[in-house]
């Protein structure tokens, strides 16, 4: 007998649903293109069994975000991915192993991480309640979209017992705008919105025509700019960069280091430089304090990550 979890291949896993405790998430649509209906998956597989990570397909074809958008479209657990065919000569996609591959893969590796990690424990942990489709701007059922033989547009709401919901624009064009507790988000193809009141806010979306991405949960806050300075609540980055607590201590953490880059609107004090070990790497830095209290911190790639102090 196994004396842990039993893993297997997804395209089939609807004969051992419930047999099973994981499967990789695969099918035979070698080509991504059939109409996404996730109700059964949500409704009947997810009770039973974990899906883990994305299609072949999509992983192949389309990169991290629309990795992500499937596994929060689909309710499935995380599946780190560092391997793009147009980063990495062999074209193909590794199973999770950032130690075999260059520093410009450990962008996407991380944020297959950290978009899908503390999300997924919602969602995994609830059943699915509701589940609605955007179809020419009206909000359907699955049946209802079938019997009026409309087409999946691959824009799902889901909403969970927890109290938890997604939008996901898994779409191949066009955005989709959603108001999410009182703000405005527009969900650019493979775009999302996840929102658990007093838990979690998370989404990858257009501000200010450039897509940005944030997660702020109980685990950690990440933020990404995607190359464009862009104003997040607990900080102003370019880049992207993770907030958390280690040992009641506040750590910043380039995710990753690619270029220099001051970090704005910082709400602390001063900021001590760590090794990847977490021990200091060098003397405590007072920060650039600006308007408001708030203050500047300068990273140039020396640390690893940085100890923020009132």
């Amino acid at each position: 007998l196994a004396q842990g979890p039993v893993w297997s291949e997804g395209c089939a896993v609807y004969f051992w649903a419930g047999l099973l405790d994981l499967d990789y998430a695969g099918s035979n649509d070698t080509q991504a293109k059939l109409p996404l209906i996730v109700d059964f998956k949500l409704r009947k597989i997810n009770p039973v069994e974990t899906y883990v990570g994305g299609d072949w397909a999509e992983r192949k074809r389309l990169g991290v975000d629309r990795l992500v958008a499937a596994a929060i479209a689909k309710g499935n657990a995380g599946h780190m991915l560092s391997g793009f065919p147009e980063l990495f000569k062999s074209g193909l996609p590794s199973m999770g192993r950032a130690a075999d591959f260059p520093q410009e893969g450990f962008g996407p590796f991380l944020k297959s991480y950290f978009m899908v990690r503390q999300l997924q424990e919602l969602y995994l942990a609830a059943p699915v309640t509701e589940i609605r489709y955007e179809v020419g701007g009206a909000m359907m059922s699955a049946s209802a979209m079938l019997k009026a033989g409309k087409t999946s547009s691959g824009r799902v709401y889901a909403k969970y017992a927890n109290g938890l919901e997604t939008w996901v624009n898994r779409g191949d064009e066009g955005n989709w705008t959603v108001e999410v507790d009182g703000e405005e988000y527009v969900l650019p193809p493979n775009g999302h919105v996840a929102h658990l009141a007093d838990q979690l806010l998370q989404y990858s979306a257009l501000r200010d025509d450039h897509r940005v991405d944030y997660s702020r949960g109980p685990l950690y806050t990440y933020c990404d700019g995607r190359g464009t300075m862009t104003e997040f609540p607990e900080m102003t980055v370019t880049g992207a960069f993770l907030l958390r607590q280690v040992k009641d201590q506040t750590v910043l953490t380039p995710a990753p280091f690619l270029a220099p880059e001051t970090v704005k609107k910082l709400s602390f004090g001063q900021a001590v430089p760590l090794k990847q070990d977490g021990s200091p790497a060098g003397d405590a830095m007072r920060l650039d304090t600006i308007d408001a209290g708030l203050a500047d911190l300068p990273v140039d790639g020396k640390a690893f990550a940085y100890r923020l102090e009132p």
